[in-house]
């Protein structure tokens, strides 16, 4: 005879249509209620769990906070999220995903003494393949969703075994009718879906959204059904883990599948808050690396700061956060979130890296360049440095160039400085080497000699080493050519009506393409032999765009600036990429990637997309569709919905909306021709360019090029360096196969042991170095 689990719960949003602090007076309220559910029935257990929530608690009302402490411990009270909290699953980095279960995994085993083996992550908008992976190296078993639901995406059960790309598997679960209003309307649906179920059922039951326990109401009735022998089935109250524990894994069906709604939306609704997300989350990946080789130096390690930051990128990623779906008075909060984890991993980035430079031994020059690389793989490509000159003493005039300590030269191109002061900064390019993780220094000096001409503005192309872009005088389209590859109409702006409210429940896509794009000008800002730059500029209605193509020697790449004044209302805005004949192409996921076809369809987009003619990399766009008539992808770059908006009638023509995404929008696209080999590694070089740090003349005891970290074999990403959480001074390394092989190398840290290990396809391996020693770990790091 099957059980129906009766899991009480809340589930609770800490910021939607409300902002943080009215939800924490309202979890107070819910906490205390279902307390004294506890008290009143003792059968009754609650299955609820959030780190920050939780912290809340501990700061404004302890004495609340003891007694959840304590009804967990009894195992009453279920601590059924072993993440930070539940966030958009699609729009953070893998090792963000990582970081949940790192972070609150740690935080409940600090504060409860136990760790959870369940994710109950109801309201996220999907869930891609690659997370049972990153759940199964957090210690997580269990996973609970709700989208997508059965109309939009097919399962062979409520109940499977969901399984990565490298193999791993976490027992999941589709939550029906999760916290129906009606214990009588569930029981009904229940009743009749057990009688043919192979497995028992879950029935979530509770208040929802601002927060709410379950009801007495609620809980007389399941008594009551609890204590009918009379049933065909019985009914239980329990916890995630009691039922999961229950289910015979063996016999069920594997789904390899990414789970993905069809709300499309939340893919794509405020860029700004999804673009500030990901540049904090490559900040702290930087400032990690930073402070790690500065403390193999001597200077402490920042742990504290560090993870305070990652919490507060974490929070941020709630789903109804960085989906686009709050009001618009809950983004000041969550932007100061990011500005602060922002600024601080800033300032741990350069203050290590310059408590590096205060030792390194300079070239005889006025001003030297230290130039970083924080990738373990070397890098050879562009470089941009700007630097000072005392102008009053008139100390520089003409050409420069860049020299390293061997006494080899390097060509130098002077172009656009920042500010616009004549002869006050000069801003350079130049290519060079440079060592994996870590840095080379260069000098810089006046020669005799003309500077860089500056270019004929009017020009309608550019050019640089063997590629060149053309910019049609007609239309604003543009044309790039080398000498393997020729693609028209690069990223071809389009406009579509969007009648779809915030997260486009009311609607299956876009209406009609409108209008094309006013083309005003093109006028080009940079031309020489290291790297050319052209502005085109259009006009949309009431709005403005500018593209800015860039160009640079011997790089298999273009870059696109793009900055768009949008002023209009439910109007999606796209850039349509070069037609593409291929029956099917790839596309990033969080520590994973996925084949996807030509369907019509809006995805969410992990930063990168590759097809056998190019390839796609950018922290800036979070999303796509594709136009299968003329098998083209299409990237999305904003949507102007009414903020807020869940579509239950028509609109008030008399009522003045708030839109998002209007105003300033800005971001960057790298196309790379043909195919490219690694486009996570890829949009890891996009997003970490080499920093530069100018540093005057001086003596020091460290030569002149450094490297931290030698990794031999170029099939795996190191996507996380770091010291241990425990505050040890064990190293941390995380290396992810990326190009679905198996893999051999030898990675090998400075100060610390060899490994020489093997990766199966997509696997994510976690490294522990101890002083001589290494070991594979966790995710956690045990």
């Amino acid at each position: 005879m099957n059980t129906i689990f009766a899991i009480g719960n809340t589930h609770f949003d800490p910021v939607w249509l409300w902002t943080w602090d009215e939800a924490m007076a309202g979890i107070r309220s819910t906490f205390a209620s279902a307390l004294a559910r506890m008290t009143e029935n003792p059968d009754f257990t609650y299955s609820f769990c959030c780190p920050p929530v939780f912290e809340w608690i501990r700061e404004v009302d302890p004495a609340m906070f003891e007694s959840i402490r304590a009804r967990v411990a009894e195992g009453r009270w279920e601590l059924s999220e072993g993440w930070y909290l539940q966030p958009d699953c699609n729009a953070g980095l893998g090792e963000s995903y990582v970081r949940h279960g790192l972070y609150g995994q740690n935080y409940l085993l600090a504060t409860f003494g136990k760790r959870a083996v369940t994710v109950f992550n109801s309201d996220s908008f999907g869930h891609p393949s690659s997370l049972p992976q990153i759940l199964h190296k957090c210690g997580i078993r269990y996973y609970a969703f709700s989208r997508p639901d059965p109309t939009e995406q097919e399962l062979p059960g409520p109940l499977f075994r969901w399984q990565s790309s490298d193999g791993s598997q976490v027992l999941a679960y589709r939550i029906q009718e999760g916290h129906a209003p009606d214990i009588q309307t569930s029981i009904q649906f229940f009743s009749e879906a057990i009688g043919s179920s192979p497995h028992d059922l879950m029935l979530v039951y509770g208040i929802t959204n601002h927060g709410g326990a379950p009801t007495k109401k609620a809980i007389a009735q399941l008594a009551s059904l609890s204590a009918d022998a009379t049933l065909p089935y019985h009914v239980r109250f329990g916890g995630t883990e009691d039922f999961f524990s229950a289910q015979t894994a063996d016999a069920l069906p594997i789904v390899t599948d990414d789970l993905i709604t069809r709300n499309f939306g939340v893919f794509i609704n405020n860029h700004s808050v999804k673009q500030h997300g990901r540049q904090g989350e490559y900040m702290l990946l930087q400032a990690e690396r930073a402070a790690w080789m500065a403390s193999s130096q001597g200077k402490e390690y920042p742990l504290a700061p560090l993870t305070k930051s990652w919490e507060d990128i974490l929070f941020s990623q709630f789903h109804d956060i960085i989906g686009g779906a709050c009001i618009p008075q809950a983004y000041f909060h969550a932007r100061n979130l990011q500005g602060r984890a922002l600024v601080t991993g800033e300032e741990i980035l350069h203050k290590s890296l310059q408590y590096l430079t205060k030792d390194m031994q300079m070239l005889s020059s006025l001003w030297n360049l230290v130039v970083f690389n924080l990738h373990a793989a070397p890098y050879s490509g562009p470089i941009e440095a700007e630097v000072q000159w005392v102008w009053e003493l008139d100390w520089y005039s003409g050409a420069l160039e860049v020299f390293d300590e061997a006494g080899r030269t390097y060509p130098c191109q002077i172009i656009k400085e920042r500010s616009n002061i004549p002869a006050f900064r000069s801003r350079i390019a130049f290519h060079a080497d440079l060592p994996s993780l870590g840095y080379k220094v260069f000098g810089l000096r006046q020669i005799q000699g003309d500077p860089t001409p500056r270019p004929d503005p009017t020009s309608n192309s550019i050019s640089c080493g063997c590629s060149s872009i053309s910019i049609n005088p007609e239309t604003g389209a543009a044309s790039y050519r080398d000498e393997r590859f020729q693609l028209s109409s690069l990223l071809t702006p389009l406009a579509l009506s969007d009648a779809g409210d915030t997260w486009a429940f009311n609607v299956d896509g876009y209406e009609a393409a409108l209008e094309d794009f006013h083309f005003v000008s093109s006028h080009v800002l940079e031309q020489g032999d290291i790297l050319s730059r052209i502005q085109v500029s259009y006009t949309f209605r009431n709005s403005l765009l500018e593209l800015t193509y860039s160009l640079y020697a011997n790089q298999p790449y273009m870059d696109c600036h793009f900055r768009v004044n949008w002023n209009e209302s439910q109007t999606a805005l796209k850039f349509c990429l070069p037609p593409c004949d291929d029956p099917a192409f790839l596309v990033g996921l969080p520590y994973g990637q996925s084949s996807r076809s030509f369907d019509g369809r809006e995805y969410p987009l992990n930063e990168w997309l590759t097809t056998s003619h190019y390839m796609v990399v950018s922290e800036s766009v979070f999303a796509y569709d594709t136009d299968a008539e003329n098998q083209t992808v299409r990237l999305s770059i904003l949507r102007s919905p009414i903020a807020g908006d869940l579509r239950m009638g028509d609109l008030d023509p008399n009522q003045r909306y708030d839109y998002t995404d209007q105003g300033i929008t800005e971001g960057d696209i790298r196309l790379y021709m043909g195919t490219w080999h690694s486009g996570p590694a890829a949009a890891a070089a996009e997003a970490m360019p080499p920093i530069v740090v100018d540093e005057a003349f001086h003596e020091g005891s460290r030569g002149a090029e450094e490297s931290w970290l030698r990794l031999e074999g170029d099939a795996a990403l190191v996507s996380a360096v770091k010291m241990a959480e425990d505050g040890s001074s064990d190293l941390i390394l995380r290396l992810w196969e990326t190009r679905g092989t198996d893999a051999s190398l030898t990675v090998a840290p400075k100060d610390c042991a060899s490994a020489s290990i093997t990766l199966s396809p997509f696997e994510i391996k976690t490294l522990r170095f101890s002083g001589d020693t290494v070991r594979e770990t966790s995710m956690l790091e045990l």
